[in-house]
């Protein structure tokens, strides 16, 4: 059984990235947006969560690039 990720209870906070990779946070209203971000794992219980993930991401992209880049 896959172990159940975390999420903030209604009125609750919860840490996200933008586009930018820049952290913040919103409540959980159990909107459209929240479903989204939850589903696609861009929802953290703390801004240190969401700030490791930025700079993962971050990594991630420019590695990405540097292959394709290279024709890799």
């Amino acid at each position: 059984m896959e172990k159940k990720r975390w999420r903030a209870k209604h009125g609750g906070y919860y840490h996200y990235i933008s586009f930018q990779f820049k952290t913040s946070w919103t409540v959980e209203a159990f909107s459209k947006e929240d479903d989204i971000s939850y589903n696609l794992g861009n929802y953290f219980e703390t801004k240190e969560e969401a700030e490791k993930y930025a700079e993962y991401m971050k990594k991630c992209s420019l590695e990405w690039h540097k292959k394709r880049d290279n024709n890799e």
